[in-house]
């Protein structure tokens, strides 16, 4: 092993130890809970060691919320039954998408929807997954794009793209493009007003199937047929 090696090894490492006690903090005190000295005391560092491996809060946080996404895409594959439709099997991917992040709005919306500047999102997610490669287990394989994918507008562009390509449905690029903005902006909407209100006037279920029904009048105006 030579020395750029083992110097890899001990960066992973010490990012590992870091971000396990942010992962902690968040559960027992939510992200706002999160600060660089409690991270660093409960590591067994100094603030100024944990700097040496992070830019910042904001680079902290957002490396351990990636750690939640692996809950969802192991569920996802119990979830999802043996749907041959594809755009039936999209439609219950953003089902499932919506009804976990809306259990945690702050984490999603840290996670895809705020601004880190001077931050490397994708280079930061492929760091975590070689400091945590059981997170990505065999079962869950086929939806790694969506553990590795810091874009949610490209992720939800490839996933319809396939959908469509499936079931052999040809729209204008341009158009896929619109499907594609709209439904991330009904997604959007209806997370930061559970993340800002704290509360809605729908239960979970209730705001997983409204957003879920107005995304299919996104697809069927477009004449996109949807079961």
């Amino acid at each position: 092993m030579n020395s750029q090696e083992k110097k890899r090894i001990q960066r992973n490492r010490m990012l590992g130890y870091f971000t396990a006690a942010a992962i902690e903090i968040i559960e027992a005190e939510g992200l706002e809970g999160l600060t660089i000295r409690k991270v660093a005391d409960k590591a067994g560092y100094n603030s100024a060691t944990l700097y040496h491996y992070f830019d910042n809060l904001d680079h902290l946080t957002f490396f351990a919320a990636i750690h939640y996404l692996k809950d969802y895409a192991s569920d996802l594959a119990e979830y999802l039954p043996a749907i041959d439709d594809s755009i039936e099997a999209y439609l219950k991917v953003w089902e499932y998408f919506c009804r976990r992040s809306y259990e945690r709005p702050a984490i999603y919306k840290l996670l895809f929807f705020q601004s880190f500047d001077g931050i490397d999102l994708d280079e930061a997610i492929k760091t975590y997954y070689e400091i945590f490669p059981d997170e990505i287990t065999q079962k869950i394989q086929d939806y790694s794009p969506m553990l590795t994918e810091a874009n949610i507008y490209k992720r939800e562009f490839i996933a319809l793209n396939k959908a469509l390509k499936s079931k052999n449905i040809h729209i204008d690029e341009k158009d896929l493009y619109s499907i594609t903005e709209m439904n991330v902006l009904i997604y959007r909407g209806m997370l930061s007003e559970i993340k800002e209100q704290g509360h809605l006037r729908l239960n979970i279920e209730e705001a997983v199937a409204h957003t879920v029904e107005y995304m299919k009048h996104s697809l069927t105006s477009y004449g996109i047929p949807v079961k």
